[in-house]
């Protein structure tokens, strides 16, 4: 069983890169607090997530989340980036990025990421999700931040695909979440909890459309330390 040494207790890292549906992701139900729970014993997963950012943000202040040291022994890193890039430039300037300017920053991030020895098969790229329009308004209104929606459904969408083409490009693994969401377009409001981030439901399927990925990138990892009923005092 194999365990780390003394001098290195350094296990293998798992890096959850995104904005606030990713930083969330470690709440109650949350997908990164599934994927943490999945991987117990074996990984440690690292999240990484910034409300409000979008890929120039995140691509400015890049030295100071992931450098060569933090980025040793990587198991694989979640890309999850779109949902801020994709607001609307008349109601969030300071956070829309233009789609061409977004598709080079997903493929620069990768490329960053890559730079570190990670292989394009351990990134999961996830496209931004679907928007529920009617219930963001309603968000926006009850906290007094605006009269009009600040995100369209289109507007992810067409940030999705470009998403989707750069991940393609780049041989990096790839869930297209705003097609996966959309497949029954009557249903698929109930995934999120306030017309843009996951509810429960949504932290749940994203988590299990990350499962087969997760396990064939992990399935040769050993627990670390032996089951409790074959522990010894040996070492």
């Amino acid at each position: 069983m194999a365990q780390p040494s003394e001098s290195d207790l350094s296990w293998p890292r798992v890096i959850l890169l995104g904005d606030s549906i990713t930083q969330y992701s470690f709440q109650e139900s949350g997908w990164g607090a599934i994927i943490q729970d999945f991987l117990s014993r074996k990984c440690d997963v690292y999240n990484r997530g910034y409300s409000g950012y979008n890929t120039k943000m995140i691509l400015s202040k890049l030295n100071h989340i992931i450098n060569e040291k933090f980025m040793k022994n990587v198991a694989f890193v979640t890309l999850f980036l779109g949902a801020n890039d994709a607001a609307l430039p008349e109601e969030k300037p300071i956070q829309h990025v233009p789609m061409e300017e977004y598709g080079e920053n997903i493929g620069k991030l990768i490329d960053k990421i890559q730079s570190f020895g990670v292989k394009p098969n351990q990134i999961i790229v996830i496209t931004p999700p679907p928007v529920n329009e009617k219930a963001l308004l309603e968000d926006i209104l009850k906290k007094g931040e605006g009269e009009t929606c600040t995100r369209t459904n289109e507007n992810a969408k067409k940030y999705s695909r470009v998403c989707l083409e750069i991940a393609k490009e780049k041989k990096c693994r790839e869930i297209d979440l705003w097609s996966n969401m959309m497949a029954d377009e009557d249903d698929f409001p109930s995934y999120l909890s306030d017309g843009l981030h996951l509810s429960e439901k949504g932290n749940s399927f994203l988590a299990d459309l990350l499962e087969s990925h997760i396990s064939e990138l992990t399935c040769d990892i050993p627990y670390i330390l032996p089951y409790w009923r074959d522990f010894t005092y040996d070492d």
